[in-house]
């Protein structure tokens, strides 16, 4: 099959198409590589495009040269500012979104893939399934910006006809220099416990969902090719963890004889139920405390370079 992912040099759409490229597909990658290094880009073993994701008329010509079966949007903005809102420009994105599905008819295009974000949830203690209830009460521009695009992929696929699958992503966390405490809350935390005295650790108690990167492109995969489409999965690893649990286990396995202060305060927990996209085929889900002497060991050669 040829693929197309849009914003596809992020974490998880490099990682995705390097897999796919393993299976034989054939992979071409749109992106404007502002958080990529020209090393990285020279080393893809994927048709890397650097362009506008959001310049219709770049999107209309890469369709017509790689006439891709699938088209998977993973385009999104990683900055967050101090203040907590991702950048407006966010909004630039998904209200391309209703634009370039028309063009998907028009080059015959099989299906359209949305990476989503488990910040579309209203929050809660019960695991949270594909029918749990929307975050609308948040007005927030990150998870409205998320909602608005699954609306927007909802309605303009069925208005074109264009088969669709929408994946909502837990914590994805592997080896990525990224490190922001929304983006990444676990390699956050591995930093401030790593590198910082006097750690104060906030919502002890809040169960938080960590995927890791290779387990969660593998779950991916399944779902693009399992064809069953017009559908919403949690791409996750169903296992609650404490943010007390992780903290304690970083200490440990970091050999920190300082533990940190833990304040409870009144964060909800986020922990996706991923029975939907196991089902497509049992896989093996690790444990985030199984990857953390591997995690700690990266980010200290890190540091050092």
């Amino acid at each position: 099959m040829k693929f197309l992912i849009i914003g596809g040099a992020g974490f998880i759409g490099d990682s995705l198409a390097r897999l796919l490229v393993k299976g034989k597909h054939e992979v071409a990658v749109l992106d404007n590589y502002s958080y990529a290094l020209s090393s990285y880009v020279a080393e893809t073993p994927y048709l890397s495009i650097a362009g506008d994701v959001t310049n219709i008329g770049t999107i209309d010509s890469i369709l017509s040269a790689t006439s891709p079966d699938v088209v998977v949007w993973f385009a999104s903005y990683p900055n967050i500012d101090l203040g907590g809102e991702p950048l407006v420009g966010e909004a630039n994105l998904v209200f391309s979104i209703p634009k370039i599905i028309p063009l998907l008819q028009t080059y015959r295009v099989k299906s359209f893939v949305l990476g989503s974000s488990h910040l579309v949830y209203q929050p809660g203690e019960e695991l949270l399934n594909e029918g749990s209830p929307l975050n609308w009460g948040m007005l927030k521009v990150g998870p409205l910006n998320k909602i608005m695009a699954e609306w927007f992929t909802i309605f303009s696929c069925h208005k074109y006809e264009i088969p669709f699958q929408i994946l909502r992503f837990s914590n994805i966390y592997g080896k990525r220099n990224f490190v922001n405490p929304l983006a990444d809350p676990l390699l956050f935390m591995i930093d401030l416990l790593l590198f910082e005295e006097n750690v104060i650790i906030t919502a002890s108690k809040q169960k938080l969902d960590y995927l890791h990167i290779d387990n969660a492109v593998k779950m991916i995969k399944k779902i693009i090719l399992s064809k069953q489409t017009n559908q919403v999965f949690n791409v996750s690893s169903g296992i609650p963890i404490d943010n007390e649990t992780l903290a304690l286990a970083i200490c440990e396995f970091a050999g920190r004889n300082e533990l940190p202060k833990f304040v409870e305060t009144t964060e909800a927990s986020f922990v996706l139920d991923n029975s939907k996209a196991l089902q497509l085929k049992k896989s093996k889900i690790h444990n985030a405390l199984s990857y953390l002497p591997e995690l700690i060991k990266w980010r200290r050669e890190q540091r050092q370079l």
